[in-house]
């Protein structure tokens, strides 16, 4: 695996699979990324081509995802949508209010667990 990377964030601008199989051409396949990244507008001085192992490659990747919002961490533990209209329902028209407080309390627990910023 060869990989182009931003040397000012270290994010990967772009990767190949193999490349290492023919040691005449290693070089040509870097020169190739690196042409890919000048094309693209990066700066010469800022990006780093190099080959990587699998370990290494899956590192690079785990640092480009995104770190999730409060947003993100509340949706994922919020109720599901056909519970909240199962509560609306039993609270306004059978005028059961026992199912809509719980998952209230569910809700306001999870917003005091992921704040907003």
């Amino acid at each position: 695996m060869r990989v182009a990377i931003n040397k000012l964030t270290g994010k990967l601008i772009e990767s190949q699979s193999g490349g290492d199989d023919i040691p005449e051409l290693m070089e040509a396949r870097l020169d190739t990324l690196k042409q890919n990244a000048l094309n693209a507008g990066y700066a010469e001085a800022d990006i780093e081509v190099k080959f990587v192992t699998d370990v290494e490659f899956a590192s690079i990747m785990e640092s480009m995802k995104p770190i999730p919002t409060y947003e993100d961490l509340r949706r994922a533990e919020m109720p599901p949508e056909h519970d909240l209209i199962v509560a609306l329902w039993e609270r306004v028209v059978e005028n059961r209010p026992e199912t809509s407080d719980v998952l209230q309390a569910k809700k306001e627990a999870i917003k005091i667990k992921y704040p907003k910023v």
